[in-house]
């Protein structure tokens, strides 16, 4: 199902759109809790390269895939990127500049 949304939305709203990109993100949790952990890092990877892309690196979006990627490095035990990479995520959310822009509604959470 989540792979039919993916390949649905990316032909219709094109592969770097915000909501093609929340697929793929649903659709690599879907196959991390299904054990395919390397495909589902493939995935949150390349989700997450993309939320960059076209979201920024400090939007929520972006933030919540980050966190992601986190999570399936660290069920594949690699637990030294899975921590660096929440400690980078940990800097950005506390860092006032966030909170300003998250608190007065500047970004769109898709």
């Amino acid at each position: 199902m989540h792979q039919q949304a993916l390949q649905l939305r990316e032909k219709v709203l094109g592969k770097k759109h915000p909501s093609t990109l929340t697929s793929m993100n649903h659709l690599a949790l879907v196959l991390g809790r299904q054990g395919k952990y390397e495909e589902a890092e493939k995935m949150h990877r390349q989700a997450l390269q993309l939320f960059e892309k076209v979201l920024g690196k400090e939007h929520p979006s972006t933030l919540s895939s980050m966190g992601n990627l986190a999570g399936v490095l660290n069920y594949q035990g690699m637990y030294k990127e899975a921590e660096q990479m929440l400690d980078s995520l940990e800097f950005i959310v506390w860092e006032p500049k966030f909170f300003q822009r998250f608190l007065w509604g500047h970004y769109d959470i898709y």
